[in-house]
């Protein structure tokens, strides 16, 4: 399981091993949807 951890101003830092799993970049849009059983998903 990988863990990040929210700060203050509601910022998280995705860890290196989700970011390059999922092909992330600095400056890549990602976006966040609450699906049917009420989690969240992120994608790329």
């Amino acid at each position: 399981m990988t863990i990040a951890t929210l700060t203050s101003k509601g910022q998280a830092t995705i860890p290196e091993e989700i970011r390059t799993y999922l092909g992330l970049h600095a400056g890549d849009k990602i976006e966040f949807i609450i699906d049917e059983h009420g989690r969240v998903v992120l994608v790329p």
